[in-house]
């Protein structure tokens, strides 16, 4: 990843080619570009959680969920994991459609999240609105 910004985070072809690599299913993939760019952000190397209850834990010991879809020009909401509660912080993240950089929208305590959540179809999720 390139830090362009804070914020924003430029796709390189190794970035793809690590998310590819590791992927389960589609979904994964652009969650790995998600965790890679926040890991940027925390000036830390990313590796892959696996199956973990948490995405990144930062040096300091605060550990991270990060939530990642592609144009979030369409996005209504996202799914909530209330299976794994050990994280501290949600990061909310976004894939412009051209899958060239990763927003980084925005970091917000567990409880805030999930106190202001919803029931949809059987799951947890938050509403995205601009």
């Amino acid at each position: 990843m390139i830090k362009i910004n804070d914020m924003k985070y430029e796709i390189e072809e190794r970035d793809k080619k690590i998310a590819l690599k590791e992927k389960f299913n589609t979904n994964s993939y652009f969650g790995y570009l998600g965790e890679i760019a926040f890991a940027k952000c925390l000036n830390m190397e990313w590796e892959n959680p696996g199956y973990k209850d948490t995405d990144l834990i930062a040096k300091d010991g605060i550990k991270y969920q990060v939530k990642t879809h592609v144009d979030s020009s369409e996005k209504k909401r996202f799914w909530l994991d209330g299976r794994h509660k050990v994280f501290d912080y949600y990061v909310f993240c976004h894939i412009d459609k051209n899958e060239q950089h990763v927003y980084i929208d925005g970091m917000i305590e567990k409880e805030m999240v999930e106190a202001n959540s919803h029931s949809f179809l059987n799951k947890n999720a938050i509403y995205r609105r601009r």
